[in-house]
């Protein structure tokens, strides 16, 4: 095995989707049988035991409670977003995903580690295809460099809403990049989180999706994918052959 997957879920204010959703979502997750690392909100510590002592392949190496304090009073949110969902809060949570990386590489073992999004399952029909797909992401080798998928530039997003409008990073969601999969090395984890924190900071009071801070700091090895399950299939052009 050389991959380990690491996911979150925060329990934050939320009217786009149920709690109960999402909690059935990560558990369709986890049984896929491959080995999960999960960041669990500390209100879920009843869930978290339970989910525990169903699955084997499950671990919660922390409890956690999302850090609000670094965000400024005057926060200005980006003006095209989905305001149920695309709050302060929903920003902040998506923010985490490197800092769960960065700690998750403290004490794992195997040489890669990947993200994925505690309720990724809600984008995919093929759940049969997702299982075997992370199978060989978790049993293949793969280089030295971060890899995420990615569909387009924010240019391409202007078109899709239409002229006239002032797209910009701080304005609007850039798909350059993915964020429900990332793929790195586990000692590469650190000095990214530490990349994008510094990136952030940069640019408060503006606060925008994670991707976005990606795009900016253009680190990652890019592959075309979308929100399905071409994320995973067209990952495996990178899988290198085995020793």
């Amino acid at each position: 095995m050389s991959v380990t997957f690491v996911t979150a879920f925060y329990a934050i204010p939320n009217k786009y989707r149920a709690l109960e959703t999402y909690l059935q979502n990560l558990e369709k997750l986890i049984q896929t049988g491959v080995p999960i690392l999960c960041y669990l909100d500390a209100s879920l510590k009843e869930q978290g035991k339970a989910l525990l002592k169903k699955y084997k392949n499950f671990k919660i190496p922390q409890y956690v409670t999302l850090d609000m304090s670094w965000i400024p009073e005057n926060v200005i949110l980006p003006t095209i977003r989905n305001e149920e969902k695309d709050t302060k809060e929903y920003l902040a949570v998506q923010l985490q995903k490197t800092w769960c990386l960065a700690e998750a590489s403290k004490y794992v073992f195997t040489s890669h580690i990947a993200w994925i999004d505690a309720g990724i399952v809600h984008i995919f029909k093929e759940e049969a295809s997702m299982k075997l797909y992370l199978e060989k992401i978790r049993n293949s080798n793969w280089p030295g460099e971060i890899i995420c998928p990615g569909c387009m530039w924010l240019e391409a997003v202007a078109e899709l809403y239409g002229e006239g409008k002032p797209y910009t990073m701080m304005t609007a969601i850039c798909w350059r990049y993915l964020g429900g999969f990332l793929l790195g090395p586990t000692d590469a984890w650190p000095a990214f989180y530490e990349n994008q924190t510094k990136c952030v900071k940069e640019h408060l009071p503006h606060l925008v999706w994670e991707v976005n801070y990606w795009a900016m700091l253009e680190q990652f090895k890019w592959y075309q994918a979308d929100h399905n399950i071409c994320m995973f299939e067209n990952l495996m052009e990178f899988a290198l052959p085995s020793a």
